[in-house]
C-alpha cells in the first residue's frame, strides 16, 4: 500500500499529524506500504521502509503514482485534495481511501474534492460530527467510516500539579480565516487577567495570521500577561504542557482536535466549543466545558472558573486523562483503524449498502441530525457507538 499526503512533517497542521499517526500504526503492524509526500524533500526515516519525497513536484507526484508495481495495489490519502492526482490519472485503476478532516466537507464543498470522495473505494473520518455535518448536504458521506484518532504514545506522562501560576494554554497554526478562538481567547483576556492574579495566555503556533493577532493582543488592556512563543518544537511542548492549568482552543472548525486529546493525556482541562466537532472529544462539565462563541461573557467567566479553583481543574484533568487512556491513546485507535484498513486491502471495493444502525447522537447543544452506518462498519465499530451513546 503507498500512504499519500501534501506533508508529514510536525509543523504542517492536523492533516500531516493524522498521516504520521497512520504511519505509526501500519509500521507497527508490520504493514508492507511505502511513503508518498507531496511537499516533503525528505522525510524521516522513522515514518516509513520506503520513502519517495517529490519536493512540491505535482508531475513527480503523478509519475509515482503512474508506475507499474505490483506492491502498490491500494492507496490511501490522507485528505481529499492530494487524492485528486489519482482521479485525475484515468488508466489508474487501483482502488484508494481517503480522509475527510471537517471544515473542506461541511458546506460548499469543492467539486474536485466531491469527485475525489466519490471514486475513492473508502472514506475515513475522525467523528460522527463531521459525517452526519457533511452527510447533509452530500449523501457520498454517508458511507464513510468513522475512526476517533488518537495520540502516538501509550504512556502517560505525570499528570499536571497545578502549583505554578495560572496559565491558559492554546496550540495550532495561526491560519487566515480559521476560527481557532484566538481572537476570542484575546478579547476576553483583560476580563480574565483582572479577575485573576497572575493569570497568563500562552499562545503556540506559528502562521500567516500571526502578524494581526499579534497586534489584536498589542491593543489589550492585558497585553502584558498575553504570550506568543511562535511554532515550540515537541520536545519542548512538555514544558509547556506541565505548567498549563487549562487548554483552550474554543474553535468554529475542528474535524477532530488533536491538541485536546494530547491535553487529557497530560490531565489539563480542555475548553472547546459547541459549534464543531470538539464537542464530541470534550465531555461538557466532565472533562472541561464545551462554550458557545455567540454569548458574550460564557468563555471568559468558564476561564475564570477553572484558573480560580485549581480542584476543580484538577478534578476535570483526571477525568480527561481517563477518557485519553480509554479511548485515544495509541493502542485504543490501533484497535480501531485496523479492522478499517484490513477490510479495505482484503476487498479493494466498498460494500455501500447502508445499515439501519443509527450512529451515536452528539454530545453538543448544535447535534445535528443522525446518519445511518454502512454495513461493513457496523459490527466493526458496535462497541465504538455503545461507549459514545453514554456521554
Amino acid at each position: 500500500m503507498v500512504l499519500g499526503s501534501e506533508s508529514f512533517a510536525l509543523d504542517r497542521g492536523g492533516v500531516s499529524r493524522v498521516g504520521r499517526l497512520v504511519s505509526h500504526v501500519l509500521t507497527d503492524a508490520r504493514k508492507d506500504y511505502s511513503l508518498l509526500s507531496l511537499n516533503e524533500s525528505k522525510i524521516e526515516s522513522e515514518l516509513g521502509k520506503s520513502l519517495l519525497a517529490c519536493a512540491g513536484s505535482r508531475l513527480r507526484f503523478a509519475a509515482a503514482l503512474w508506475q507499474p508495481n505490483d506492491r502498490c495495489t491500494h492507496f490511501m490519502y490522507t485528505h481529499l485534495g492530494i487524492a485528486r492526482a489519482h482521479c485525475n490519472l484515468a488508466r489508474l485503476r487501483r482502488p484508494y481511501a481517503v480522509w475527510a478532516h471537517g471544515i473542506e466537507v461541511w458546506d460548499n464543498v469543492r467539486s474536485d474534492y466531491l469527485r475525489s470522495a466519490n471514486y475513492a473505494d473508502a472514506i475515513f473520518t475522525h467523528t460522527y460530527f463531521t459525517r452526519s455535518r457533511a452527510a447533509l448536504t452530500n449523501k457520498v458521506f454517508d458511507r464513510a467510516e468513522v475512526c476517533w484518532l488518537g495520540t502516538t504514545e501509550d504512556d502517560a506522562p505525570e499528570a499536571v500539579k497545578f502549583d505554578s501560576e495560572p496559565m491558559v494554554l492554546v496550540v495550532g497554526r495561526l491560519e487566515v480565516g480559521r476560527c481557532k478562538g484566538h481572537d476570542q481567547l484575546i478579547a476576553c483576556w483583560a476580563k480574565v487577567a483582572s479577575a485573576v492574579k497572575g493569570a497568563r495566555l500562552v499562545i503556540a503556533g506559528a502562521g500567516p495570521d500571526a502578524s494581526r493577532l499579534r497586534k489584536l493582543a498589542a491593543e489589550s488592556p492585558a497585553k502584558e500577561s498575553i504570550e506568543f512563543r511562535g511554532f515550540v518544537p515537541e520536545e519542548d511542548m512538555v514544558a509547556l504542557w506541565r505548567r498549563a492549568h487549562v487548554f483552550a482552543m474554543p474553535s468554529r472548525g475542528e474535524g477532530f482536535g488533536l491538541v485536546y486529546i494530547e491535553a487529557m493525556r497530560y490531565g489539563v482541562p480542555v475548553i472547546a466549543s459547541i459549534h464543531d466537532a470538539g464537542q464530541e472529544v470534550n465531555v461538557d462539565g466532565q472533562t472541561g466545558y464545551n462554550v458557545s462563541l455567540d454569548r458574550p461573557g460564557e468563555l471568559g467567566d468558564r476561564l475564570v472558573e477553572l484558573l480560580s479553583s485549581p480542584s476543580l481543574a484538577r478534578q476535570m484533568g483526571a477525568a480527561g486523562r481517563a477518557r485519553w487512556h480509554e479511548h485515544f491513546r495509541f493502542s485504543a485507535f490501533k484497535r480501531r483503524f485496523l479492522p478499517i484498513v484490513d477490510a479495505f486491502l482484503e476487498r479493494g471495493q466498498w460494500n455501500r449498502a447502508a445499515s439501519a444502525e443509527p450512529a451515536p447522537a452528539l454530545s453538543g447543544r448544535e447535534a445535528l441530525p443522525r446518519t445511518r452506518l454502512p454495513t461493513s462498519s457496523a459490527a466493526r465499530i458496535d462497541s465504538l457507538q455503545a461507549k459514545a451513546n453514554n456521554y
